[in-house]
């Protein structure tokens, strides 16, 4: 099992209508694809002076495999939906976390 992480960084401007846009839209999205079987969404917390907030993204899948069939399949559409939605507001990136024990 392996956790696809996706962090982030959301403008105080939009964060309230990021916040809303994952939880109602984004998760349910992610996990209907059967690519994925639980997520945790979670709030970063730093001691950063920063403009907004950083939100993580953790989602349960089989392997790499399933998540890069799960990139091939929505990605773009997602890039494209988060670009038009929140433009330069939220920028985020993501990471592979292999579950050990």
């Amino acid at each position: 099992m392996i956790i696809y992480n996706t962090t982030y960084s959301v403008s105080d401007k939009v964060y309230g209508s990021f916040l809303k846009w994952v939880k109602e839209k984004h998760i349910p999205q992610m996990i209907s694809s059967g690519y994925f079987s639980e997520f945790k969404l979670s709030r970063v917390l730093t001691d950063e002076d920063q403009d907004g907030s950083s939100i993580s993204l953790q989602l349960t899948a089989e392997n790499v495999n399933a998540v890069s069939k799960w990139r091939e399949q929505y990605g773009d559409l997602f890039d494209m939906e988060i670009s038009s939605l929140f433009s330069v507001n939220v920028l985020y990136f993501s990471t592979f976390l292999e579950i050990i024990d």
